[in-house]
């Protein structure tokens, strides 16, 4: 048996807050669990979108750490409270054999991260015919031309199809009562972490865990973009080290770099399973237990039986971090996940490839031109990944 084949189909769809299970839990760094602020304009804009029987199709377009998932997540409790049947896609196949998990009746499709996808065109010609049903669709704004496109292949147009405005920046009064939230209290360090991630409120949720837990120090930094940066940072730290001490921290980043590659792992993919312990050199006995826990420490979201890294980007990061040394120069990390998984190339895995050519150019660049101090291998990398992935930072 060949990488994906013959392993049980898992589902396509789950109810929202099944789909998000693993990212609801409170006493976790990262959770999906706090209050929605600031956001009531966008989520009345989605109400009023699913809610008229014309569209069909509603794009929603968002940086990562924008808190699109959060409100999506808002999004699926308002319809089910109004008695709406409310699905999140999962990583397993959009196909035509999907349909028969959708129920008879007016539905909502949410497929989250659609720019990871190859299959919403599958989707949406799939379900041309069922009228009652409305797709929306969350996207990294790089991603955007492609759902837009595979919507009007399948015979949507202006009337069907509603692209909302981009998810933008918190108002300075909402993301300084999300920062007291998740901090416990408004302070100097509270107003400071607003101030400085009012466009990544995911990023000022964890930011302020990491206040509340005294392992951040935002007062001793230096602008908004080194901020982000060192809430990232730690943010990988603090999740690697959380986990048991007996589990080689070198082991569990290349292990979460490699899933992320892989977007996302079928553990019960025998020969996936048996290719992925060869890449970390550990026994099927010893992937299992680390898979395991960091599954249980929730850096895994699962769906269907389909693991990956949650959320992006923290993926991003513990893959960039695989991808490109600490000096800013390339690893062979991308090429070695190529060479052990042959047909398993992902778009995390192929934007990588761009983002290294990226960052070798820029690297290249900022060498000859070093005796002028115009820029660092660091800075260059970072600014490779922005360029390529149309990432977090700005």
């Amino acid at each position: 048996m060949t990488i994906n084949q013959a392993a049980p189909r898992a589902p396509s769809f789950l109810p929202g807050r099944l789909a998000l299970a693993g990212q609801l839990d409170a006493g976790r760094l990262f959770h999906h669990g706090h209050a929605l602020v600031g956001r009531d304009a966008e989520l009345a804009m989605l109400l009023d979108a699913v809610r008229n029987p014309e569209r069909r199709v509603v794009v929603l377009p968002a940086h990562g750490g924008a808190g699109k998932t959060r409100l999506l997540l808002e999004l699926t409790d308002h319809l089910t409270t109004e008695g709406r049947t409310v699905l999140w896609a999962t990583e397993a196949p959009l196909d035509a054999r999907s349909l028969a998990e959708i129920p008879v009746g007016p539905a909502v499709i949410v497929v989250d991260d659609v720019h990871r996808r190859t299959d919403l065109r599958a989707l949406l010609h799939n379900i041309a015919r069922r009228r009652d049903v409305t797709v929306v669709a969350a996207t990294r704004p790089h991603g955007l031309r492609q759902v837009q496109v595979a919507a009007v292949q399948a015979g949507h147009d202006d009337t069907s199809l509603l692209t909302l405005p981009q998810l933008g920046p918190l108002e300075r009064e909402a993301a300084r009562t999300l920062a007291a939230d998740a901090v416990g209290r408004r302070n100097d360090d509270s107003v400071t972490l607003a101030d400085s991630t009012a466009a990544f409120p995911l990023l000022t949720v964890v930011g302020g865990h990491l206040l509340a837990r005294e392992r951040l120090r935002p007062a001793q930094l230096a602008g908004h973009g080194a901020y982000r940066e060192q809430i990232l940072a730690r943010w990988a730290d603090e999740s690697v080290g959380a986990l048991r001490e007996d589990l080689d921290p070198t082991l569990l980043r290349r292990c979460l770099a490699t899933v992320t590659a892989l977007g996302p792992y079928r553990e019960d993919d025998q020969a996936l399973a048996e290719a992925f312990a060869g890449f970390l050199a550990v026994s099927r006995e010893e992937l299992i237990r680390v898979v395991g826990e960091v599954e249980a420490a929730g850096l895994l979201a699962r769906r269907g039986g389909l693991l990956r890294v949650a959320p992006d980007v923290l993926a991003d990061e513990l893959l960039r971090r695989q991808a490109v040394s600490a000096a800013g120069r390339p690893t062979r990390f991308v090429e070695e996940v190529v060479a052990a998984f042959p047909g398993q190339v992902t778009k995390s895995c192929a934007t990588s490839r761009k983002w290294i050519i990226a960052c070798e150019a820029k690297d290249r660049t900022s060498t000859s031109s070093a005796s002028s101090g115009r820029t660092s291998a660091v800075t260059c990398s970072r600014e490779a990944l922005c360029t390529v992935t149309g990432g977090w930072s700005r």
